[in-house]
């Protein structure tokens, strides 16, 4: 059977996990033979053409994914971060289009379209509301903090309750987010599972020559306050105390924040930021690294880490969540608490002890092509299709 189907995300311009594991998803099917269409709402930063207070707001249609059918659909007040997920005329109209139906999202707010209208769905997401949320709130000024707690969260928690009592199964990225979305619900019919985002380890794969020694690295949106960039640079501060050639690159543009947080922690000559890296750069940037630091206060998953394993890289992370569902402490990585000494142990663990570091380089190779694979995303993905509707859904 080929499926009509209509998967919810976020706009794929906003660069990071959520769109990479759309991507995987939406191309998986649409390689099977469905009619995948992706929708996600407009922003009021790229879509004020289709986002509105007065008229009626938009949508447009466009493409994404490589090719695929996208609609943007516009919302009422789009200075209000809740109206992005909220139930609408325009989200309703989606729905009734399509016979089978996805959300994919770092929370599960954006399967609220779906809750609303009653109709079986999947939702595949990274976290709850507060993990989400949480350190990108601590951030907000004291004013813009009051009005989000007193007017945002509220709405916001309301949707998440409505798609977690709703009709839909919900799936996640890991065991950590598994087990704190289990705990939202007394009485689960069907208790939240992990579909674990695949990593393509023929793309990511060993360089052949050796990487450059004390040369570590981030991936990722620096800027976010959940990767927790203070600690990245103070670790590296406190690194260079006891080791001054260890250097650190990070994917992506410096803002002028993250460039006072260089100065400030003293290690501006040994930051290199290199830019906002296609596919190819970005692997030959795991391969010429040392190792691969995640200083995260809460992560679902982080692609990143699989990603440089994959390729041979051993990864330093805090005990931020996902992570701890590939990373095994001294055997394929190190995992560490969230004081700068405690990540600059670990980095200079790992740039010290040469014999160490390939052990580990190895033992990050093989669990991620044992476990991370494509062959046991399909497999997930098709027991949680079978699950929702009853039927093979053909991936093989």
């Amino acid at each position: 059977m080929v499926a009509r189907i209509l998967m919810l995300t976020l706009p794929p311009q906003v660069l990071g996990g959520v769109a990479a594991k759309a991507e995987i998803l939406a191309a998986s099917l649409r390689d099977c033979g469905h009619q995948v269409t992706v929708a996600f709402y407009g922003t009021r930063t790229h879509d004020r053409d289709l986002c509105t207070f007065s008229a009626r707001p938009k949508t447009r249609i466009g493409e994404c994914f490589g090719g695929l059918r996208a609609v943007t659909v516009g919302c009422r007040a789009p200075a209000l971060e809740y109206t992005y997920t909220a139930d609408s005329p325009l989200w309703r109209d989606l729905v009734a289009g399509h016979d089978r139906h996805i959300a994919v999202g770092g929370s599960v707010l954006i399967a609220n379209p779906l809750a609303a209208a009653r109709v079986p769905h999947l939702v595949w997401c990274a976290g709850d509301l507060e993990d989400d949320r949480r350190p990108r709130h601590d951030a907000m000024t004291p004013v813009r903090r009051l009005f989000d707690s007193t007017f945002i969260e509220p709405k916001l928690r309301a949707q998440e309750i409505r798609v977690l009592n709703g009709p839909g199964r919900i799936y996640t990225v890991s065991r950590h987010s598994a087990e704190r979305l289990n705990g939202l619900v007394a009485d689960w019919e069907h208790p939240v599972e992990v579909i674990s985002i695949p990593t393509d380890v023929e793309f990511f794969k060993p360089a052949d020559r050796p990487p450059v020694s004390g040369r570590i690295g981030f991936a990722g949106r620096l800027a976010d306050p959940r990767k927790n960039p203070a600690l990245l640079f103070a670790a590296l501060a406190e690194v260079r105390k006891r080791r001054g050639d260890v250097t650190l690159a990070v994917t992506g543009e410096a803002t002028p924040a993250l460039h006072r947080m260089t100065t400030e922690a003293g290690v501006a000559d040994a930051v290199e930021f290199v830019g906002i890296l296609e596919r190819p750069e970005l692997r030959r940037f795991y391969q010429s690294l040392d190792g691969l630091v995640i200083p995260s206060l809460r992560e679902g998953f982080a692609i990143v880490g699989t990603e440089a394993m994959a390729c041979g890289v051993p990864v330093v992370s805090t005990r931020c969540g996902g992570p701890l569902d590939y990373l095994d402490h001294r055997v394929n990585g190190l995992l560490c608490g969230f004081e700068p000494a405690d990540v600059a142990d670990a980095i200079l663990e790992i740039v010290n002890d040469r014999a160490l570091r390939d052990n580990m380089a190895n033992a990050a190779r093989e669990r991620i092509v044992r476990d991370f694979g494509s062959a046991n995303f399909r497999r997930s993905v098709s027991e949680a299709w079978h699950a929702v509707w009853g039927e093979d859904v053909g991936l093989r």
